[in-house]
């Protein structure tokens, strides 16, 4: 048993897309299931933004 979350962000500004939450029920019932947990975080941003010009 496996649990897997991929997460695409795709704008920095938006809090919605931004962070996983997972319960305690939840992580209690993975751990007496013996269950894994994969996560994958996938961030896009454009090079040469305006938000890039403070960054050396």
């Amino acid at each position: 048993m496996s649990l897997e979350i991929v997460q695409e962000i795709r704008d920095l500004d938006d809090p919605q897309q931004k962070g996983i939450f997972l319960g305690a029920e939840l992580l209690s019932w993975m751990g007496e299931a013996r269950a894994s947990l994969d996560i994958d975080q996938y961030v896009y941003h454009e090079c040469g933004d305006e938000s890039d010009g403070d960054v050396p």
